[in-house]
């Protein structure tokens, strides 16, 4: 829920049975088939040999009595320095608030959850404020138009988060007459609901005792015990549910979250900040080996491997007439399904030659007839990430539109350049209608003349 969310593709999570004794086991049999860590070695290299630090010892976080200490550290750290944010109830509340829109309630943990996936929480705040406005009740955004959902959502990524939810808004209406289920078992069947989220609406707005696991609890996890497993593993759903506090499972759980968040990140920890740092296993294994804490724990949790991103090359034409600029309708399947675009054609990645044509080929096929006399300038290029496509995206201009009318299947609009923001466009082409801008009005001189400001790669 808090910080930068990883989301974790995981099965229902591991049952409960499972002691926290074999979780140590487990921990120890991964150490035990790697070399320990010395000065000079190279992630890669590096694998844990924490099992020789004191944390180590018998009982570990195994009797109760270990544990509850564990939990009163962690849940006083949280009563302290918890972040006040719009969906978060004030700690230690202890009831479930029935007002939809309040803080804390089912539906604005179940919002905000889905938009913090993948997503920092400075960048949450205010599309979770606008959201709550507009759609108060979980009937409201039932009853909601797609486009609507989409302009509300432009910009934070991830979109089929936004049409899951929708449709579990539908289900929910349908199904429970508008009453979020406590159970898990009925919330994963809700669309966009898998064990991480059930786990928050159910700890944190029902008071279940429920365990979630997200990136930043599989990094505590991982550093706590010195779990040298990739964030995904299963392990770490183990660990979550024994150490789970069942008097105060959602601040617990929000807890976890925010030390995650706030002390232990990826790349900065802040080891001596950390109110967990007496019993963390890797830093302790750390100390005994005169090695930098900080840079040793971020060894931990291991890094997923990495799936090689696709490089794609897109030609983007923005098309003006009086004051207006062409956009398109996506598909409502594939890439950024049902948002607005600029017309755009794929196009070759290491030669811009041909754009020219294939952006007239393509205005073809919209129904523009684009006359020879009509001048297309290019603006420049931007860059945007895809989780597997790295896209460059080079901008085209076309300023004075032929008057053709444009094929009436094709769903369009005209917009007015002060009111591009506010549609449902993707960051991609936010990026491309700001660089458009910077390009003033070509001179009338200029005819068919294709220009281009490029640097090209030459071997």
């Amino acid at each position: 829920m808090l910080g930068q969310k990883n989301a974790i593709p995981t099965s229902e999570p591991c049952d409960s049975r499972l002691s926290f004794g074999m979780l140590l086991f487990i921990a120890g049999a991964t150490a035990s088939k790697v070399k320990s860590l010395v000065p000079g070695h190279r992630r890669g290299k590096i694998r844990t040999a924490a099992c020789t630090s004191k944390s180590d010892e018998p009982g570990f976080l195994e009797d109760e009595e270990a544990n509850e200490a564990l939990r009163k550290k962690l849940l006083s750290w949280y009563e302290r320095e918890h972040r006040d944010l719009p969906w978060r109830a004030t700690p230690f509340s202890g009831k479930v608030d029935v007002d939809e829109g309040a803080a804390g309630s089912p539906y604005a943990v179940w919002v905000s959850e889905i938009m913090l996936q993948q997503t920092q929480v400075a960048t949450v705040v205010p599309y979770f404020e606008r959201w709550m406005k507009e759609f108060p009740t979980l009937v409201s955004l039932s009853r909601a138009e797609e486009d609507r959902i989409n302009e509300l959502w432009a910009g934070l990524g991830y979109y089929r988060r936004a049409r899951m939810l929708h449709q579990g808004a539908k289900l929910v209406v349908e199904k429970h007459g508008g009453t979020i289920p406590q159970d898990t078992v009925d919330l994963l069947k809700i669309p966009g609901i898998g064990p991480y989220t059930a786990g928050a609406i159910a700890s944190i707005a029902f008071r279940k005792a429920e365990p979630l696991v997200d990136g930043n609890v599989a990094r505590v996890f991982s550093r706590l015990l010195s779990i040298d497993e990739e964030p995904s593993n299963k392990v770490f759903w183990v660990a979550a549910r024994r150490a789970l506090d069942g008097n105060n499972p959602g601040d617990f759980n929000q807890a976890l979250m925010e030390l995650g968040s706030t002390v232990c990140t990826p790349k900065v920890p802040s080891c001596a900040q950390c109110p967990l740092r007496l019993e963390c296993k890797s830093r302790n294994a750390a100390l005994e080996r005169g090695l930098d804490i900080e840079d040793y724990v971020t060894k931990f949790p291991r890094k997923p491997k990495k799936t090689k991103q696709q490089e794609q090359a897109v030609a983007v034409c923005v098309v003006e007439n009086d004051g207006h600029l062409l956009m398109l309708k996506r598909p409502k399947t594939g890439l950024l399904p049902g948002l607005w675009e600029f017309p755009s054609v794929e196009v070759d990645c290491d030669d811009d030659k041909n754009d020219a044509n294939r952006i007239r080929r393509k205005l073809r096929t919209l129904g523009l007839a684009l006359p020879k006399t009509r001048t297309l300038q290019c603006v420049g290029s931007v860059g945007h990430i895809f989780t597997h496509i790295r896209q460059t995206l080079r901008i085209y201009k076309l300023e004075g539109a032929p008057t053709n009318e444009i094929d009436s299947r094709i769903e369009h609009r005209w917009t007015r350049e002060d009111e591009v923001e506010g549609t449902a466009i993707s960051a991609q082409m936010k990026k491309v209608f700001e660089k458009s801008k910077s390009l003033s009005k070509p001179d009338d001189g200029l005819m068919d003349k294709f220009v281009t400001k490029r640097k090209r790669k030459r071997d």
